[in-house]
């Protein structure tokens, strides 16, 4: 069929892959901005 093992297993690859490298952007982002509020706050 159409269907392969190769077909639908990738697409979980991929998001897999996209989330977890969302997952390190993201908090090396809200990291940066602690630090650089953490300076306003004192």
């Amino acid at each position: 069929g159409i269907v392969q093992r190769d077909f639908t297993i990738t697409p979980f690859i991929v998001a897999a892959a996209f989330y977890l490298l969302m997952t390190l952007v993201l908090t090396w982002g809200f990291q940066r901005l602690e630090k650089r509020y953490a300076v306003y706050d004192e």
